[in-house]
């Protein structure tokens, strides 16, 4: 039954769209699999594709610049990003925001700090800037600039703060919010996450201000009048994006199980929005199918002795535990069923996904924990949440640790801490890049990873992209060498034509991968 959810949910994800916008009425998206721009007419309807060429940008591995003016597009891979405002096209790269026409660029804004995210207002007469701040991480506090036509730049944050949602409001004045007097954490409030079009986070609609918040690890839907907060119920968990045609509020995001749909607003009673539904990926899941996957996979929070995050069903002592940590690592894990969740759980595993201090989604002082304590604050989580296990009587050798990029070398060090069986690792971090100002403010000072984590002796399978440009195939393979020289177990998998996302079959093939290696483990 299980393979049969599994292959149903894999046909029900075959497309991966983002970055929602209208023109003249027809809806647009980036499918993100098939790398093109589809558009959808009339609603729930695939009726065409654009290819977009040259996509392969270092900085877009998240993202597609593209606006639909008059219905033909408009596609700059070497900018970050594109808006469009009355027909008039701007974009950002790290460093710039312009505005183009035709063949001709004009500089609006230049800083020598790292541009996040900008907004124009609706006259195109004011520009909001978000940017990094000189001397500190975007993690602790950040710039928001506000330039008019004519004027110098005015930085409006004066706190030590992030800023985390801006707009404009109907009299063009800015508006924001930071995460120091905002009752709300941001969703992706990690800003190098954040380099894609149409994904802010705020949104004004019929003079309300509309903003994704995540709150112990669910995204919510908040609407702001004036001094009051309404939070609007949704099917969601996951809120990938807010976008509107001038008539209704459109929200895109996924359920806990079900793939990802789009929702109207219809109407208003008592002060609460009523959706329905706009555009759904595929079929809706079946009644059984879906009543199976809410009880077999219901994503539980963890008791308070476990830390912070979710546990897939029920905690069995006498099966084996996979702990899967995220990557960023200023990010959070989502209240999702993934392929992986559903792979491993018809294999018979424990899952459980952890939000360790960094995270995002619960408050400030539980994110900024991880400044300069990052490979420190971190293992200490994931080791008390092994403890926990081992309190609860499963066996050491059936914890396994598994974590991609940061988090390969979170499971790496948690690995030298407490006994756990095997580890699942894809391309670890051990190198701390000097110029990586991310990195700067996250490691301890002077903090070498590499000399650590070359002392781990748990038996592990180690994945690595040979087009990887995050973190490169030379200093994974320098790390293999090195722990293989100490007799340590490890199985050295390189994935031909991969860089740092691995999606798809490739991603199944790993899943394989992984399984093979576990039960080679278990049986010796």
């Amino acid at each position: 039954m299980i393979s049969n959810i599994t292959l149903h949910l894999k046909w029900l994800m075959d497309k991966i769209p983002q970055f929602f916008q209208f023109d003249k009425e027809e809806l647009y998206f980036f499918d993100m699999r098939s790398k093109k721009v589809c558009s959808v007419n009339p609603p729930g309807k695939l009726l065409q594709s654009l290819t977009i060429k040259s996509l392969y940008h270092p900085l877009l591995y998240q993202g597609c610049p593209y606006v639909i003016i008059n219905q033909d597009l408009i596609c700059h891979p070497h900018l970050v990003a594109l808006k469009k405002v009355q027909n008039r096209v701007f974009g950002m790269d790290l460093n710039r925001i312009v505005e183009i026409d035709g063949g001709t660029t004009t500089i609006l804004f230049q800083t020598t700090e790292t541009i996040l995210d900008f907004l124009m207002d609706s006259r195109c007469e004011g520009l909001l800037v978000h940017t990094t701040r000189k001397g500190v991480s975007s993690y602790q506090a950040s710039d928001l600039w506000y330039i008019k036509k004519t004027g110098l730049p005015l930085s409006l944050n004066s706190t030590n703060s992030n800023v985390t949602h801006f707009a404009f409001d109907t009299n063009c004045n800015p508006f924001f919010l930071t995460d120091t007097n905002s009752q709300f954490e941001s969703h992706y409030l990690d800003p190098y996450k954040k380099r894609f079009i149409g994904c802010s986070n705020i949104l004004m609609f019929h003079d309300h201000y509309f903003l994704v918040a995540t709150r112990e690890g669910v995204d919510v839907l908040i609407e702001c009048q004036n001094t009051s907060w309404i939070e609007h119920p949704l099917p969601f968990t996951s809120i990938q994006e807010l976008f509107t045609d001038g008539y209704h509020l459109y929200v895109a995001g996924f359920g806990q199980t079900g793939p990802l749909s789009v929702v109207k607003s219809q109407s208003r009673i008592n002060n609460q929005l009523i959706f329905s539904c706009f555009y759904q990926n595929a079929h809706p899941l079946t009644e059984s199918i879906q009543n199976d996957l809410s009880f077999s996979h219901q994503l539980q929070p963890l008791d308070q002795k476990m830390g912070k995050g979710w546990i897939v069903g029920k905690l069995d002592l006498d099966k084996p535990v996979i702990i899967r940590i995220h990557g960023g690592p200023i990010s959070h894990v989502e209240k999702r069923v993934t392929e992986e969740v559903l792979f491993f759980h018809s294999k018979g595993y424990n899952l459980i996904y952890p939000n360790y201090r960094g995270s995002t989604g619960y408050k400030r002082a539980h994110r900024v924990a991880l400044i300069h304590q990052y490979s420190i604050a971190d293992v200490k989580d994931i080791s008390n949440l092994v403890d926990s296990l081992l309190k609860k009587g499963i066996d050491p050798k059936k914890i396994i640790l598994k974590g991609k990029s940061s988090a390969g070398l979170t499971a790496i060090l948690s690995s030298l801490k407490v006994q756990v069986g095997a580890l699942l690792i894809y391309c670890p971090l051990t190198t701390n890049i000097p110029s990586d100002g991310e990195l700067k403010f996250l490691f301890p000072p002077k903090y070498d990873p590499f000399k650590r984590a070359i002392k781990v002796k748990t038996p592990m399978v180690l994945f690595q992209g040979d087009q990887d440009t995050i973190i490169e195939k030379k200093w994974t393979d320098r790390f293999v060498q090195e722990v293989i020289k100490t007799n340590c177990s490890v199985q050295y998998h390189v994935l031909s034509g991969v860089g740092h996302s691995i999606r798809d079959e490739t991603e199944n093939q790993c899943l394989r991968m992984e399984d093979d290696f576990l039960t080679s483990y278990f049986k010796s």
